[in-house]
């Protein structure tokens, strides 16, 4: 027959198998196995053919000598009789390749986990650029632990090669997005979820709005006052859109009595030039009256913004 990929002419085995046919029959060193296996792992076997004859099954493969694939591969051959040993006849054409090699245990190791995953034919061999990458994931036994949101810094993937030294954060502030109320009006109140209830109760509704509801006013919730209004502690507005402290001083001095001004000026003004200035012209009263309704300008968006 000719040779072929299946393997439904071989008669399974396992790793075991192999080991025991190592131990007793041959006495093969344990670091012979420890090296063939590492070929089986680090995927030095190729090519693997299966061919069927009377007097059982043959199978010849391929094994790099390195990692280095310029090198010529080691040919392989190993007999599996029908009846009989374990295994027949074995050649590899390396220096120590007569059944005692390990790129024939190598190739052992291959067939017995192709058998043991129930594959029927050999898998063609994937280049490593149609793999995923891998050397960039972290193991698992690394782990993760949680961290609060505020703590985390979210930076480039590969930053600049040519930048200046990182800033020193010594306070993060996570992220702090440019959030704003899509609606006119304030976000729903606590009178707001209070009729909703009562009307939902009124018309005997079991919708899960109402069990909500329900279960709200039997555990509140904190409040956390942000930029749109209070909102429930734990919610993304609450650490994302916080309210900016605003510190207000009241300083209430006492009236300052002015020194009594002469009214009477040597300069002549034209009829324009008097008309002007005496638009111009505030009392005491509009001043004071003036000064208590701009306190505070220098924190309102709008002042800033004409």
């Amino acid at each position: 027959m000719a040779w072929t990929t299946s393997l439904d002419s071989l008669s399974a085995f396992t790793m075991m198998d192999v080991e025991k046919w190592a131990d007793e029959g041959n006495r093969i060193p344990r670091s012979v196995l420890l090296k063939g296996y590492s070929n089986w792992i680090e995927g030095y076997i190729t090519d693997i053919q299966v061919r069927r004859d009377e007097a059982g099954s043959v199978v010849r493969a391929k094994s790099f000598r390195s990692m280095r694939k310029n090198e010529p591969p080691y040919n392989l051959q190993i007999d599996f009789p029908s009846e009989g040993p374990f295994i027949g006849q074995s050649v590899c054409n390396c220096k120590a390749g007569q059944g005692h090699c390990n790129h024939q245990v190598g190739l052992l190791y291959t067939l017995a986990h192709l058998l043991k995953l129930q594959c029927k034919s050999v898998p063609p061999t994937i280049s490593k650029t149609s793999l995923p990458q891998k050397w960039h994931v972290p193991p698992r036994t690394f782990g993760l632990t949680p961290k609060a949101i505020n703590t985390m810094k979210i930076s480039k993937l590969k930053p600049p090669t040519v930048c200046p030294p990182p800033k020193k954060y010594k306070r993060c502030d996570g992220i702090l997005p440019n959030l704003y109320c899509p609606v006119p009006v304030p976000l729903p109140s606590d009178q707001f979820a209070k009729d909703l209830k009562s009307n939902l109760a009124a018309i005997g509704s079991n919708s899960q709005m109402y069990s909500l509801l329900l279960a709200a006013e039997r555990h509140p919730v904190d409040k956390v006052a942000t930029e749109l209004g209070d909102v429930p502690l734990g919610s993304v507005l609450s650490y994302q859109a916080l309210a900016c402290p605003t510190s207000t001083t009241n300083v209430h001095h006492p009236p300052f009595p002015l020194p009594p001004q002469s009214c009477h000026y040597v300069t002549a003004l034209t009829e324009n030039e008097s008309r002007f200035y005496s638009g111009m012209t505030v009392t005491l009263s509009d001043a004071e009256t003036l000064e208590m309704e701009t306190r505070g300008q220098s924190t309102n968006n709008t002042w800033h913004r004409v």
